[in-house]
């Protein structure tokens, strides 16, 4: 870069000498992507979207399903402001990977209940849980609970109790 280039941008100054203040009602108009892109260009301007921006975008990122006390209750592990966003931006880009866990070779509706550390399942005639743990559930049933006559349509879990009912 020549010398008279050099001046012109020290005229023109950087986002980074900007007071936050000004800064937060700059990036409050930014996209998810552009975000993003701000907060790989150094510390200072990384740490005002993350401290600030990310939260208040995340509190509208429905894809998270970690809104509601009651799922945040359950769920193995919250996840940051700033992995709601990217998940969020991810899903509108259509970027995102479908994995199915127990495929079903007969056509019957499933109900599942989340726990804290179980998935229930119900399969056909058969209601079943699966251990949950930070890097997924556990492919194979810790518990498995025969009897119905019928496809299991409905259960509940409550207080170590398992309730349900069939067609």
């Amino acid at each position: 870069m020549n010398a008279s280039a050099r001046k012109e941008k020290d005229k023109l100054g950087s986002l980074e000498i900007l007071p936050t203040e000004v800064l937060l009602v700059i990036f409050k108009y930014c996209t998810l992507r552009a975000l993003g892109n701000v907060c790989q260009t150094c510390k200072r301007l990384n740490g005002v979207v993350s401290d600030f921006i990310w939260y208040e975008k995340s509190r509208k990122a429905l894809v998270t399903n970690q809104i509601s006390a009651d799922i945040q209750a359950r769920s193995s592990h919250i996840l940051s402001a700033t992995n709601k966003c990217r998940i969020a931006c991810n899903w509108i880009r259509c970027r995102y990977k479908e994995k199915i866990y127990y495929p079903f070779k007969t056509k019957h509706l499933p109900w599942l209940v989340l726990e804290r550390d179980l998935l229930w399942l119900s399969r056909g005639k058969c209601i079943q849980a699966f251990r949950r743990k930070r890097s997924g559930l556990v492919h194979v049933p810790c518990i498995s609970l025969m009897g119905h006559s019928d496809d299991v349509c409905r259960f509940v879990s409550a207080g170590g109790l398992i309730v349900s009912g069939g067609r």
